[in-house]
């Protein structure tokens, strides 16, 4: 389930950074 997780977090991290033009690295900490 954890793997699972950390790929939708990624997903979600990707879309942040595109709406508020911010490196992905922020969210992904």
């Amino acid at each position: 389930m954890e793997r699972g997780k950390r790929n939708i977090s990624k997903e979600v991290a990707k879309k942040l950074s595109q709406i508020f033009n911010v490196p992905v690295e922020r969210f992904l900490y």
